[in-house]
């Protein structure tokens, strides 16, 4: 069964790559991703690099069944409606002006946040990462680690610039928009891009990967989405800038894992293996085996819960809390859905998944839409980043996450009257 999900993805790759007349579109990079993952579920089989947990554990028909078919019905609104089917993005009225205070808020913030953490990122680079990772606790305020030593007014004040400018997808995207559509000067690109980094403060002070790989896939994502409005200057500049970010960020990522896994019994490339290809087998391993004992809906909804009061914790805390009752080890990955499983039920995730083709198969049900505004172009990579960054766990069981997409959801919507010039998919060389 291990590598049904690998045949499955390759196929459905095939099949939608041909349904685009033979085009890599968005949704052929979020198939990719997770049939390279189950590729990569093939080889932690075969090297015998499984967890504890799930060592004695055979994967059934039923959970392959539920991995490969819910993927499947979320990816569906966005198989019909194929990026490479907009025609028109329209600019925002006037000179973007909105941007460029984005762009400049972005920055700034980030410059401030490397100032302040400096210190600490020189320490997190040079010391012992396995034991950093251990010890390091993030504060559920939003932000990173690095906030909790600011004194008070300027922290309150860093944790809602971090809510705003801390989902890096966002202003990748606003980067992108810039760039291909309002058409503003290269520098306000470049703060957007800047602007990105301050996510990934948090992620070099406690060691991790994953903030780095949730910003890599999205770059992509968003590269994809934007390349059909790009002109052939806009392409180079985007490929050449690509070979510096990616030097720079295997470097980064060959550094935590060899500190943190070079010691280990599979070493570094076992550790590699495992992060990608453990998704597929712990999902099966607890949609088979796994009953919450305090089933919530906060991973689904945490800003609601957030708001009401009534949070266990953030969604980490929640993972503990579970662990600790039920001595099974969840602090790993299991996709979006797995992570909403664990933390209700089954059906819960099932309705999930079908709840949320529903809503996004109306937003674009007009295949015919000629010119789409800002805010419908953010929809639709709103709706595919809990796709494209959902292979490890669900990325908006963060309130502060969801609270970001919010706000940028309003801002969009008092500028959703563009002006009557617009940018032609396919017209720009």
């Amino acid at each position: 069964m291990v590598a049904v999900p690998f045949i499955y993805f390759i196929i459905l790759l095939i099949f939608v790559y041909f349904r685009n007349k033979r085009r890599f579109d968005l949704t052929c990079y979020i198939i990719s991703i997770f049939a390279v993952s189950a590729l990569f579920s093939i080889l932690l089989d075969a090297f015998d690099l499984r967890s504890r947990d799930t060592s004695g554990y055979k994967i059934s028909g039923g959970a392959t069944f539920a991995y490969c078919g819910l993927i499947t019905i979320c990816l569906w609104p966005f198989i019909r409606m194929s990026n490479l089917s907009i025609k028109q993005v329209l600019p925002l009225k006037g000179e973007g002006k909105i941007l460029k205070v984005l762009a400049w808020g972005s920055a700034i913030f980030f410059m401030i946040a490397l100032i302040l953490s400096w210190g600490d990122i020189i320490s997190s680079l040079t010391s012992d990462m396995g034991q950093m990772r251990k010890d390091h606790y993030l504060i559920d305020e939003g932000g990173g680690g690095w906030l909790s030593t600011l004194p008070p007014g300027i922290k309150q004040l860093c944790v809602m610039l971090n809510i705003v400018f801390g989902v890096p997808w966002i202003l990748q995207f606003l980067a992108f928009y810039s760039l291909t559509i309002q058409r503003l000067s290269n520098k306000y690109t470049v703060l957007l891009f800047a602007g990105t980094f301050s996510g990934l403060i948090s992620n070099i002070l406690a060691a991790g990967r994953s903030g780095f790989v949730f910003w890599a896939i999205s770059l992509g994502a968003c590269y994809l989405f934007f390349i059909p409005f790009m002109s052939r200057k806009d392409k180079k500049i985007m490929r050449n800038s690509f070979v510096i970010i990616g030097a720079l960020f295997l470097v980064y990522m060959a550094l935590v894992t060899i500190s943190r896994f070079g010691d280990s019994s599979g070493g570094s490339q076992g550790s590699l293996i495992s992060y990608a290809g453990q998704s597929f087998i712990n999902f099966a391993y607890f949609w088979d085996t796994f009953t919450c004992p305090i089933p919530t809906l906060q991973n689904v909804v945490p800003l609601t819960y957030y708001l009401a009061g009534s949070m266990v914790g953030n969604a980490n805390e929640i993972q503990e809390i579970l662990s600790m009752s039920t001595g099974e080890a969840l602090g790993v990955f299991y996709t979006y859905i797995g992570q909403i499983a664990t933390s209700s039920n089954n059906i819960i995730a099932v309705i999930y998944c079908i709840m949320f083709a529903v809503f996004f198969g109306l937003v674009f049900k007009n295949k015919k839409a000629l010119a789409w505004s800002i805010r419908k172009t953010f929809m639709y990579l709103l709706g595919t980043s809990v796709l494209f960054l959902g292979l490890f766990g669900h990325y908006y069981s963060d309130w502060s996450r969801t609270l970001a997409v919010i706000l940028f959801f309003i801002l969009f919507s008092f500028l959703k009257r563009p002006s009557t010039k617009y940018r032609s998919n396919g017209n720009r060389g």
